[in-house]
């Protein structure tokens, strides 16, 4: 991705969102199977948070780990 790449203020309401990463990746594929791994160690959890889906998301994870008594992995 470019580095001046910047979240767009919409992000909740985008659809095809892969599409939107194929075209903002400037030339370059976008394949999700090899590049998710690189995209989700740079995942800025604090921006992340600012979607609501996340939150749930988030709030769910965290259910079923205290759920599980802490044991994950």
């Amino acid at each position: 991705m470019p580095p001046d790449l910047s979240a767009p203020d919409n992000f909740e309401q985008i659809r095809g969102a892969k599409e939107w990463l194929r075209r903002a990746a400037a030339g370059h594929s976008y394949r999700p199977s090899v590049d998710q791994l690189s995209f989700a160690r740079k995942l800025d959890l604090n921006l992340a948070r600012k979607s609501r889906s996340f939150r749930r998301f988030e709030r769910e994870v965290l259910r079923l780990t205290a759920e599980l008594g802490g044991a994950v992995g």
